[in-house]
């Protein structure tokens, strides 16, 4: 597809193309203006839904188009160097205080939850490319974690409920650089990704494996 064809359908790869949207943090920012516009939670009317759908792919389109016209360039408008390891735990350590299990309204973060997924998602492919793939999935797997309904002897939900301390810790390790947190993901971690591997979560496994595996990198805060 030509950018003259992807820029008639797209108003953020016009904006990319326009040159107003240079970097990730420049299009975040238009998004974030469309969302407070578009999504029903935020305006009250059920009718923009559609609307919200085709900017959040418009939004996830032009992420892709832009991270192939600066082939991953890592440096902010000013030309400062950016750090989208960083950016990628502090975006997860947003998530998790908003998104907080079995919270009375839980729902009113939904459209900032939902950017800030988009965010941390495009971070990483920024970060680490070749697991794109399987990040995607992966994402799928941890809310499937979360929204199945306990089952079996062991339920599924204290699977999910041990996932989250070494999710924190893993984020905390990397934004406060404690080795003590460092310490904390590991313990356990082998009965985690077994169980994970058993209840059929494999590319969770394989991501929630690599990010403890990161930490021998050294905190992000650092980099």
């Amino acid at each position: 597809m030509s950018g003259r064809t992807t820029a008639s359908t797209n108003p953020f790869v016009q904006l990319i193309l326009d040159g107003r949207i240079t970097c990730l943090e420049d299009l975040k920012r238009s998004y974030r203006k469309i969302v407070m516009r578009t999504h029903p939670d935020a305006v009250g009317d059920s009718d923009k839904s559609d609307e919200f759908v085709t900017f959040s792919s418009f939004y996830e389109k032009a992420k892709q188009f832009l991270f192939s016209a600066t082939k991953g360039n890592t440096k902010d408008a000013s030309g400062r160097k950016t750090n989208p390891r960083l950016q990628f735990y502090q975006r997860l350590k947003r998530i998790e205080s908003l998104d907080v299990p079995y919270a009375f309204h839980r729902n009113e973060h939904e459209a900032e939850i939902r950017l800030l997924r988009a965010e941390a998602t495009g971070f990483f492919e920024i970060w680490s490319p070749q697991y794109v793939d399987l990040h995607k999935v992966a994402e799928k797997q941890h809310q499937q974690l979360w929204t199945e309904k306990p089952s079996g002897p062991y339920m599924k939900h204290a699977l999910a409920l041990n996932i989250g301390p070494v999710l924190h810790n893993v984020i905390t390790f990397h934004l406060t650089g404690s080795p003590v947190y460092k310490r904390q993901a590991r313990q356990n971690i082998r009965a985690i990704l077994a169980r994970l591997e058993e209840e059929g979560y494999i590319a969770f496994r394989n991501y929630l494996s690599l990010l403890i595996s990161d930490m021998e990198n050294g905190p992000a805060l650092f980099d």
